[in-house]
């Protein structure tokens, strides 16, 4: 099962298909006599519970977070009890809260360190960083300093996808879907098995209460479709889709970034990065589909994922169509960051413009839409190449 401290997750985003790694004592002492470094990710809402803890004015807040931190800070004491080492590293959770907010909250990590008597201290080859560069200036893709866009444009031309396919409610979840892989093979062409998941349960129908399914699904939905309930509805206007999209985007490069440090190590030393998330959106997500290394060394060279064909009409089909993107893959494609982002950005035009309707506001809502002209000198190039998972 998925290690927790309390309601916070440890997750390791690359793993053997039927496997559920444990971060324990033990794998942090066979970590240290192999020479791999044991690293945490943690997630914004674990970097917030660490500043809440020591800085917020609010004690009820300030004693809720104590409260959800205790567990894992019990842990990581012991570690050091044990002289068990490991490497914490918050940039990312640092780095998607807004710019005015993460500067500060450097401070409070030291101030929760001691706390809890953790004894953090910077690492020899770290650098020197700026706090007041850190953190976000605005929540949309477009607000993003460059370099972030490319980072995080797949995902979230992806994301923004789904919730654009979403929006039409008089088509069945199945046509969705089978809309949605159509429009990201035209509008896209480097498709991700992922966010093709992801958009699997966004255009599913709830699954029965009482079923294991229902507690993967829910908390992927909700995020994903930035959502605090269900029976809320889906956002109607561009720039709230827009906002979704970036926060989901954020979370799954948080992923990749665990990936990449456990495929290229840190200046020569192997890494074991886990992801310390505080809610369940990242554990459901990981619960359905995972990266793997195919038993090759190569982290997340592929992804695995649960068919839940036996759950309904609805999965069955889906899982045929999503086995017949399994053919296409090939581990030689390279995927151009700068195509990518400039593909985000053509289909955050079409959101805005509501597809078809030629909306005049950004924030208006969408309306009925259609495929967009795509033509050979647009950022959308209609290509003809393989799927990449």
């Amino acid at each position: 099962m998925t290690t927790k401290f309390g309601r916070i997750a440890a997750i390791k985003a690359s793993r053997m298909p039927g496997t559920l790694p444990e971060l324990d004592f033990r794998r942090l002492r066979d970590n240290q006599n192999r020479g791999i470094e044991t690293t945490l990710l943690p997630d914004t809402n674990v970097v917030i519970h660490m500043i809440n803890a020591t800085q917020v004015a609010d004690m009820t807040k300030r004693e809720v977070s104590i409260r959800e931190l205790k567990p894992l800070a019990a842990f990581l004491r012991e570690c050091c009890e044990r002289q068990l080492r490991y490497n914490l590293s918050p940039f990312f959770g640092l780095n998607e809260m807004r710019r005015a907010e993460a500067g500060p909250a450097v401070q409070a990590l030291d101030e929760f360190s001691r706390m809890f008597g953790l004894h953090w201290i910077d690492t020899e080859n770290s650098i020197p960083g700026d706090p007041t560069a850190l953190g976000l200036i605005g929540r949309g893709f477009l607000q993003l300093p460059d370099d972030v866009q490319h980072f995080i444009s797949m995902p979230y031309a992806g994301l923004l996808l789904a919730l654009i396919v979403a929006r039409d409610i008089h088509a069945s979840p199945v046509t969705k879907f089978r809309r949605f892989l159509r429009l990201y093979r035209r509008l896209i062409d480097v498709t991700s098995i992922r966010e093709i998941t992801i958009a699997r349960f966004i255009f599913a129908p709830e699954p029965p209460v009482d079923s294991r399914l229902h507690g993967i699904w829910k908390p992927i939905i909700l995020n994903f479709t930035g959502r605090k309930k269900l029976t809320e509805k889906l956002p109607s206007r561009s720039d709230l889709l827009d906002r979704v999209a970036t926060n989901g985007a954020f979370d799954l490069q948080l992923l990749n970034a665990a990936n990449l440090s456990d495929y290229t190590g840190v200046d020569g030393i192997p890494q074991d990065s886990w992801v310390l998330t505080g809610d369940a959106k990242l554990a459901a997500l990981t619960s359905a589909v995972h990266h793997t290394d195919f038993g090759t060394g190569l982290v997340g060279l592929g992804v695995a994922t649960e068919d839940f064909s036996d759950q309904g009409e609805y999965w069955r089909e889906t899982n045929l169509d999503m086995e017949k993107l399994n053919v296409h893959f090939r581990f030689s494609l390279r995927v151009s960051p700068q195509r990518q982002r400039k593909r985000a950005i053509a289909l955050l035009a079409m959101a805005e413009r509501g597809i078809a309707g030629q909306l005049s506001r950004p924030d208006s809502s969408l309306r009925r839409w259609e495929p967009a002209a795509t033509t050979l000198d647009s950022p959308c190039v209609l290509i003809d190449s393989m799927f990449k998972p």
